[in-house]
């Protein structure tokens, strides 16, 4: 497992898009396409998911329940010209495992 240094997206060795640069190979953030990555610390910070609206707050309610750490960012983009929010939310890399199991149960379809 790898976690990109731009986004904080976690992703596999094994499904790496690889950038070849003379003699060594560079993995590729599948979800920013970011050179730069780093083998996760039980500390690092990792993006869970992006969630929109009434999903975002059904998130956030989850995760108080099990009690899992976690930080939101709202992002504001222009669609048609209109305002959408979408809230990126994150946790430690030690939490990761217990914070997808908890949203997939309800999120199953979106993430």
């Amino acid at each position: 497992m790898r976690i990109c240094d731009n986004c904080h997206a976690v992703f596999s060795d094994l499904e790496l898009p690889v950038e070849s640069t003379h003699a060594f190979q560079t993995p590729v953030c599948p979800r920013c396409l970011s050179r730069k990555s780093h083998l996760p610390f039980p500390d690092d910070i990792c993006l869970l998911a992006v969630l929109n609206g009434v999903n975002a707050s059904i998130a956030e309610d989850l995760l108080s329940q099990a009690e899992i750490p976690y930080k939101t960012r709202s992002d504001f983009a222009s669609i048609t010209g209109q305002f959408g929010a979408s809230v990126r939310f994150f946790t430690t890399y030690d939490q990761l495992s217990a914070a997808n199991e908890c949203l997939h149960e309800v999120f199953d379809q979106l993430l």
